[in-house]
């Protein structure tokens, strides 16, 4: 998907927020590197490519390879902890297979951007609500009927904490189609709070297909 102007906000609050969370010395300079690289980018590249570059930029300034990591573990331990509960309440469901579809769903509401004002206690309420969630576009029934029929599949991972939701509802899967390969895609670097493969180590992926 190509950068969309309203990205633009999203990218600039993320800056913001990693500088003042690394306390990165000269910070005026930091901002007017970032400010004309942005002025400069070529608006048919798409969000990840813009994201990656800002980013690489921003840990060049702060000289810190990964400032989300002691947030991305936080909230994959937390998430991992809700496990066996989320799995309980899965399983206890007559849909289990949709309702390890929709607890994904959730998860990926897990962002840091100050812009879009997610909270913990918004996913907890989503959470015990689950069976009243409604997909506004909802092609499960699709999605299952295409998954139990597959003999690959890539499943693309997102933000830490969500990636514990994902083991769950792979497992669903591996549940319902024995002879699946699963390949869990992740970033190959740290960016922002998305998942890299060594937050598939830390929840346990990795016992359950290949994560790249």
């Amino acid at each position: 998907m190509k950068i969309n102007y309203s990205c633009l906000p999203c990218l600039i609050n993320q800056v913001v927020k990693v500088a003042g969370m690394t306390n990165a010395d000269h910070k005026e300079v930091l901002f007017q590197d970032v400010f004309r690289y942005l002025s400069k980018i070529d608006y048919t590249e798409t969000n990840p490519e813009i994201i990656g570059s800002t980013f690489r930029l921003l840990k060049n300034h702060i000289k810190n390879d990964d400032p989300y990591l002691e947030v991305r573990n936080y909230y994959n331990d937390m998430f991992l902890n809700m496990t066996d509960m989320l799995k309980q309440r899965i399983n206890q469901s007559n849909l289990s297979f949709e309702a390890a579809i929709k607890y994904a769903i959730i998860g990926n509401i897990i962002d840091f951007n100050p812009i879009h004002g997610v909270k913990l206690d918004d996913i907890m309420n989503y959470f015990d609500n689950v069976e009243n969630l409604i997909l506004t576009i909802d092609h499960t029934k699709n999605l299952i009927r295409d998954i139990t029929k597959s003999k690959t599949l890539l499943y693309i991972g997102d933000n830490c904490g969500e990636i514990c939701l994902d083991k769950i509802l792979i497992e669903k899967i591996i549940e319902n189609n024995h002879d699946i390969d699963i390949y869990f895609g992740v970033r190959g670097a740290p960016v922002v709070n998305d998942s890299i493969e060594s937050d598939a180590y830390r929840v346990g992926i990795r016992s359950t297909c290949s994560a790249h």
